[in-house]
């Protein structure tokens, strides 16, 4: 990956939460299942074997309808509660694999040490 690679996006995010509890609803099925699709869309964790080459599997469906395939990939890089990537070009085992969608992820986890989240403050509503 080029540093000024055009097909790169980074996103930021703090989350007001210890690592350890986000890690857990990137690790757990139960937990992952929750919000990584939309709310109205139900998702199904079929697999997600956490280790590097360890493949995923998620299903959704709205309304009664049955669950469809949504999306597969394999983990890259495992580092508990700091570190997790994973591709959708790849299936279990480092197969290729020819996904609807593209992806390679990198998500690493940083405590905030010393830092305080500021409450967010509308207008007209107390924080």
């Amino acid at each position: 990956m080029m540093p000024n690679d055009p097909s790169t996006l980074t996103i930021s995010r703090h989350i007001k939460a210890p690592p350890a509890l986000v890690w857990r609803a990137w690790s757990e099925p139960d937990h992952l299942a929750k919000w990584w699709i939309p709310a109205a869309i139900e998702c199904q964790v079929v697999k997600l074997d956490l280790h590097p080459g360890g493949g995923f599997e998620t299903r959704m469906r709205g309304g009664d309808g049955p669950f469809q395939p949504h999306g597969t990939g394999c983990f890259l890089d495992i580092v508990p509660q700091q570190r997790l990537a994973f591709t959708t070009v790849l299936a279990k085992g480092l197969h290729p694999f020819e996904p609807w969608l593209a992806i390679t992820a990198i998500i690493t986890l940083h405590p905030l040490h010393g830092q305080r989240l500021a409450p967010q403050r509308r207008p007209g509503r107390q924080a």
